[in-house]
């Protein structure tokens, strides 16, 4: 008896985690819609040689740059459309009443991890966002198919990332822990936009 009541709750658990995801689990996108991420985020991974701060590069800007170029999103440039938000002001943005977009929860969480996966798959706007005292980070959840994170002990959504200061260490097509260590994964939320 007792088993059977952990096995319903259990799946009554796993059902209402799943109904808070507002697109069907579709952890496998169309090789098109990946490609056309990997292709177009590839152009902002490089320094131009223009940029005031080249390799100093923050993550907000190829994340900024990243939305508009996929998904024409322009929430986070300036009203003159030259600059960029820091993280901590996407942060902000993304909080602030009458955004455009919406919490689906924390970055070190499986179901939130396959959910924010889904979305992407099925061309929704996502990220994982994290505000810190001085540099918050921001990372793109890109198509793809969740892959098992050993240092999360998880499956977590696939992702694209730029790191202030590091810019050999920028990313496509790697599991969001490549982007955000467990502590920092704990502090972190992914938000969502309609497409």
């Amino acid at each position: 008896m007792k088993k059977i009541v952990l096995t319903v709750l259990g799946i009554a658990t796993a059902t209402s985690v799943a109904a808070q995801c507002p697109v069907p689990p579709a952890n496998a996108p169309s090789a098109a819609a990946k490609q056309l991420a990997i292709s177009k985020l590839g152009q902002y991974l490089k320094c131009e040689s223009n940029d005031p701060i080249n390799d100093q590069s923050p993550c907000n800007t190829f994340a900024s740059r990243g939305l508009e170029s996929i998904y024409g999103v322009t929430d986070f440039k300036s009203s003159g459309g030259t600059a960029h938000q820091s993280a901590n002001q996407m942060w902000d943005t993304v909080n602030a009443s009458g955004s455009k977009w919406q919490k689906l929860g924390s970055v070190f969480d499986e179901q939130n991890n396959l959910c924010a996966q889904s979305m992407a798959n099925a061309g929704w706007p996502v990220i994982a966002l994290l505000k810190a005292t001085g540099h918050g980070h921001v990372a793109l959840v890109i198509p793809g198919e969740p892959q098992t994170s050993g240092t999360w002990g998880m499956l977590v959504a696939n992702s694209a990332s730029f790191f202030l200061d590091k810019p050999a260490s920028a990313y496509l097509n790697k599991p969001l822990s490549s982007a955000f260590g467990p502590v920092n994964a704990k502090s972190a939320s992914f938000f969502y936009r309609n497409p």
